[in-house]
Parts: C-alpha cells; sequence; structure tokens
C-alpha cells in the first residue's frame, strides 16, 4: 500500500490557497517543502515545517524563506543587545519576506535609518536618519535628520536637520536646522556656526558666525557676524558685523558695521567703508532745535548712517 500526501506545485498551492485542516500536511513537489495545517490559516499564510528546502522564491533564503542575508557592513542588535551579522533567520507570515536593508548600526552606540544613511565611515554615537543622510564620514556625535542632510563630511557635534541641511563639510559643534541651510561649508575650519531657517546660512557660512531667518546669511556670511531676518546679510556679509531686521545688509555688508533696519525694503551700508553704523527709519525733527546733548551727532537721510564728531 502507497500513502501519497497531498501534494502540488508552489504555484499551484498559492493559486488554490485551501485552508489545510488541523494536522493535515501539504507537500510542494518544485521546492520539497512542507506545510502543516491548523484548520485556521490558508496555504500563503503557513509557516514552511522545514527549512531545507531550495534556494527559490521559498526557500530557506528565498524573498519569503526563513533566512535572509544582512547588508555588508552592517548589525542587527536584538532586544537582548545581542549583535547579529551575516545571514539571519526570522519567522515571516503572509508570504512576505523580512528585510532591514534600510537599518544599519554601523558603529557602536551609532544610529542609522534610511537607505545609504551612515554608510561609509559613521563614528560612534552619531546619528543619521534620513535616506542619503550621514552617507560619508558622518563623525562622532553628530546628528544629521533628513533627506541628504549631512551628506558628505559632517564633522562631530555638528547638528543638521531638515532637507540637504548641511549637506557639505559641516563644521564642528556648527547648527544647521532648515530646509538647506548650512547646506555648503558651514563652519570652515574651526565651526560653531548656526543658521536657522530654509536657506539660512546656506553656502560657506564661516565660523562662531550666526543666520537666523529665511535666506538670512545666505552667501559667503563671514566669521562672527550675526544676521537675524529675512534675507538679512544675504550676500557677503563682513567680519564682526551686525544685520538684524528684515533685508538688513543684504548685500555687500563692510566688516564690523552695524545695519539695523525696519523700513521693509533692502538697507545696505556702504561698500568697503568699515566701522559704520545704519539704522533705518529714523524720526526727524522739522523746523526744530536739537535737544540738549545730541548737537556732536548727526544722520544721513540718504544713507541712513549715524555719525558723530568731537
Amino acid at each position: 500500500m502507497t500513502l501519497k500526501l497531498k501534494r502540488g506545485t508552489s504555484t499551484e498551492w498559492s493559486t488554490t490557497n485551501p485552508t489545510l485542516a488541523v494536522g493535515e500536511p501539504g507537500f510542494e513537489t518544485d521546492s520539497g517543502n512542507m506545510k502543516i495545517g491548523d484548520g485556521i490559516a490558508t496555504w500563503t499564510n503557513l509557516p514552511y515545517l522545514n527549512t531545507s528546502g531550495g534556494t527559490g522564491p521559498t526557500g530557506d533564503t528565498g524573498a519569503t524563506g526563513y533566512n535572509f542575508s544582512l547588508p555588508s557592513n552592517s548589525v542587527l542588535w536584538t532586544p537582548d543587545g545581542t549583535s547579529i551579522t551575516g545571514t539571519v533567520g526570522l519567522q515571516y507570515a503572509s508570504g512576505v519576506g523580512i528585510t532591514i536593508d534600510v537599518l544599519n548600526i554601523r558603529s557602536l552606540s551609532s544610529i542609522s535609518i534610511g537607505n545609504n544613511a551612515g554608510q561609509t565611515g559613521q563614528r560612534s554615537s552619531s546619528i543619521a536618519i534620513g535616506n542619503g543622510s550621514g552617507v560619508i564620514n558622518q563623525q562622532e556625535e553628530s546628528i544629521a535628520i533628513g533627506t541628504q542632510t549631512g551628506l558628505d563630511n559632517q564633522r562631530s557635534r555638528a547638528v543638521a536637520i531638515g532637507t540637504l541641511a548641511g549637506r557639505f563639510n559641516q563644521g564642528e559643534y556648527s547648527i544647521a536646522i532648515g530646509g538647506y541651510a548650512g547646506e555648503s561649508d558651514q563652519g570652515g575650519v574651526t565651526g560653531g556656526a548656526i543658521a536657522i531657517g530654509a536657506l539660512a546660512g546656506q553656502i560657506g557660512q564661516q565660523s562662531a558666525s550666526l543666520a537666523i531667518g529665511g535666506g538670512a546669511g545666505y552667501n559667503n556670511q563671514q566669521a562672527n557676524s550675526v544676521a537675524i531676518g529675512t534675507f538679512a546679510g544675504q550676500i557677503d556679509q563682513g567680519a564682526n558685523s551686525v544685520a538684524i531686521g528684515a533685508f538688513a545688509g543684504q548685500a555687500n555688508q563692510a566688516a564690523n558695521t552695524i545695519i539695523l533696519n525696519a523700513s521693509g525694503i533692502a538697507l545696505n551700508g556702504n561698500v568697503n567703508v568699515t566701522g559704520c553704523f545704519y539704522v533705518k527709519p529714523i524720526r526727524s525733527i522739522v523746523n526744530g532745535s536739537l535737544p540738549s546733548g545730541f548737537f556732536n551727532m548727526a544722520y544721513n537721510p540718504t544713507t541712513s548712517e549715524i555719525i558723530y564728531w568731537s
């Protein structure tokens, strides 16, 4: 007498997708795998009885099999703190394979989540979250959150949050928050630059400079300068200068100058003339005398400069 199991190819089983009775076996003739029914789950929702089948779509290392290989240079950490490399065996459900292509923990205490995140040279205690974040040489204790954020050479203890923020050569201790903020060469060699707002400090923001507001300090903001307000200090703001207010010192603000602007339109100082103070608007007195103590000061309403003489 010959005993035959219920059988069929993997395609036939998947197509008919029957519900096997409790203890009823089903055999795949093309893969050599077997399932045992529980009276509830359909065929595609049952686990395979054996783990030594072929290497096709439902075999050991197939897309829906028990085992798969971790991506190169990646580590999977289990809840009890155990690290796993190489091939991982996991139970799957509903015929859907398990992958962790976007989860890689590459160095002690570092975290990377997203395609290519923290891919090469991610240092300890750093965090890269987002597709293409912290891809190359993300240094220790730095944070990159967003698409292509801190992508290349984010230095130690730097923070970049927002799409393309701090993307290239973000200096140590620098902070870039907002889309494209501090995108390229933020902080120079010594770092410590801060850019907050979309496009703030986007290109070449130098060390210890501060840009707050959309487009503030956008291009070539020099060291130790301050730009606060939409497009304040936007282009070529000189070192140690201060621009406060929308469009204050928008272009070519000379070094060591102060520009305060509440006019709503661009206020720029004299190009290459350092050590000046500009403010707009300022109240004028018509046909009146100057108050006591103000005789040695003057204001130029054309250039908005305040000067004094001794």
